[in-house]
């Protein structure tokens, strides 16, 4: 079997009222059990609390081939090292992450798909750790990606003062300098820069326990 990464939509569990997990991979709480592949050994990052995850994925060709064929996702080429290519799987992938709230114009044809992994990992960290926050702040308070949805080209300035003070806040609690920063930036710019600044740290997907022990990162 081999590890490959989707990003993927979740689904509403039938357990807590807060459970959520991948729509195409087995979990405990599962809606529709006879829509997923039947795979059980992945690994998420998710998207802060809002609905979407990148997820890592150790299954058989077969079980990869029907997550291909679903509509809703999107499949990372096995080679990470490869580069996008072409303006077809360039728009594609742009198209996609933009209609999940994830900035994606900024991918272009010699971009490897490690790169665009790593990216978006990069932010989906920063809204888990923004969506941390704010619940604590302010119980009950809107996902990260459903603040942004819709409105990656609005400027900081135009954003309410409070949620400006949380992305602040996130920003400085991974030691980020947030000082470049000014009204007219766009909230799409805010999020690459900030994306861009976990640097070269690896990103760990887990998956020691059914990985042969080793930690699969990018």
């Amino acid at each position: 079997m081999t590890i490959r990464l989707y990003v993927m939509p979740l689904e509403a569990g039938i357990g807590p009222e807060l459970s959520h997990g991948p729509k195409y991979l087995s979990w405990r709480w599962d809606p529709d059990p006879s829509n997923n592949v039947g795979v059980s050994d992945w690994v998420p990052i998710y998207y802060g609390t809002f609905d979407w995850g990148l997820f890592a994925v150790e299954a058989s060709a077969l079980a990869h081939s029907s997550l291909a064929a679903k509509p809703d996702l999107q499949q990372i080429p096995a080679d990470l090292d490869s580069i996008i290519g072409s303006a077809a799987a360039r728009d594609t992938a742009r198209s996609f992450l933009e209609a999940a709230a994830i900035p994606g114009n900024w991918i272009g044809i010699n971009d490897t798909w490690r790169s665009v992994v790593r990216t978006v990992a990069g932010f989906m960290l920063f809204a888990q750790r923004y969506d941390g926050i704010r619940q604590k702040d302010n119980p009950g308070a809107p996902a990260f990606g459903s603040q942004i949805e819709g409105n990656l080209n609005v400027q900081w300035g135009s954003i309410p003062i409070g949620i400006r003070d949380a992305v602040v806040e996130t920003g400085q609690s991974f030691g980020y300098d947030m000082s470049f920063i000014v009204d007219t930036t766009l909230v799409r710019s805010i999020l690459k820069t900030l994306a861009d600044m976990w640097g070269d740290q690896p990103v760990y997907m887990g998956l020691e326990l059914f990985n042969g022990g080793q930690t699969f990162t990018v």
